[in-house]
């Protein structure tokens, strides 16, 4: 509480060269703009009202409340400009509580995610909010349509702690704070983000995708959790993944490859395919059903039965990929290297 209020009276000192003193009733809390260690001298009486120049001790005095406490500040001087600066100070102090005041729990919940909150603010937050710092992920949710307060009331009819924090970022995307508890339903935050997407879609009928960031140590570094998610959200929409929920570490290998320059992507491009292969990677229909074939772990039964094509013709269009590539993407190895070649020609399309 005094690093809050000494902040606030360094800014008033910025502006007015003033230095103030102050301490509370009983003595617990003493401040001063001036360092520490500084003898506070107390008026000769406490019996005023707002203001008291106070002329044995040539100082000002005034009486102020903050956070719970009641407090004397006082300021060097005692004549008519020393009391309008203590007026001042109070309509200075009224103005900061009240604009606090007027910003709520999720507009804080927001401005943390932005990283427009400072260390201070942040655990400012925790102890007002009696929020249990500890584990956390970030999701964001994204509506495709403008129904961000359908989708955040089926989000607080779930099972969420009283720890947990949800606030809509704008008209489509929605952030849920998860705090992990000790015990924790899901077994992964990709889970839990299958959970709530599915309760959103029971509820409203919308088709969420969400976005997961990793799990950070403290609401500290939630904001990199948050632009995580955010950027899962974005890979998932660049390469079309067709899950709803996209984990940033899913993409870990991309933003990798997003550090190199262009020229030299190309030039590893140019290394793993030849003309027959480009034209291959060039084919749709061939590629669409290699990427089946890959999201269902190389299992050729589940891709035949996904893409309502007999098992013969699965064979041999991967017998072809192998022609015209040299990789037999039935083994591990191989199947690595095709997808970094469809990771490759992707990213080159947007950067």
């Amino acid at each position: 509480m005094t690093n809050e209020l000494l902040a606030v009276f360094k800014n008033i000192k910025e502006k007015t060269k003033i230095d103030i003193d102050a301490f509370s009733d009983n003595m617990q809390y003493c401040i001063s703009t001036r360092g520490q260690d500084v003898r506070v001298v107390h008026p000769t009486r406490s019996d005023f009202f707002e203001v008291f120049s106070d002329e044995k001790n040539n100082r000002t005095y005034f009486k102020f409340r903050f956070r719970n406490a009641n407090f004397y500040g006082s300021i060097s001087g005692c004549g008519e400009i020393e009391k309008n600066y203590a007026h001042f100070i109070l309509a200075y102090l009224e103005n900061v509580l009240n604009r606090e005041s007027l910003v709520g729990k999720t507009d804080l919940i927001k401005n943390i995610l932005l990283g427009d909150c400072t260390r201070a603010q942040i655990q400012k937050f925790i102890r007002n909010y009696s929020v249990n710092d500890g584990e956390c992920f970030v999701m964001v949710i994204n509506s495709p349509v403008k129904k961000s307060q359908e989708v955040i009331s089926s989000l607080e009819n779930l099972v969420l702690s009283d720890q947990d924090g949800i606030c809509i970022i704008d008209e489509y995307n929605i952030a849920l704070v998860k705090f992990i508890a000790e015990r924790f339903d899901a077994q992964s935050p990709t889970e839990y983000a299958q959970i709530v997407a599915q309760s959103v879609y029971e509820e409203t009928g919308i088709n969420v995708r969400i976005g997961v960031g990793s799990t950070v140590n403290s609401l500290l570094m939630a904001n990199l959790s948050y632009l995580q998610s955010v950027n899962a959200l974005k890979m998932a929409q660049i390469f079309n993944a067709k899950s709803q929920v996209s984990n940033y570490k899913e993409y870990v290998l991309i933003k990798m490859l997003e550090e190199i320059p262009r020229f030299k992507l190309m030039e590893f491009l140019d290394v793993l395919t030849d003309k027959e292969a480009k034209e291959l990677f060039a084919d749709q229909d061939m590629l669409a059903t290699c990427e089946e074939f890959l999201d269902n772990n190389l299992n050729i039964s589940e891709t035949s039965r996904k893409l309502f094509m007999h098992r013969n013709t699965l064979m041999y269009r991967l017998d072809k990929v192998e022609n015209s590539t040299g990789l037999n993407i039935k083994n591990f190895s191989d199947a690595v290297t095709f997808k970094l070649i469809t990771v490759l020609n992707k990213l080159l399309t947007v950067i």
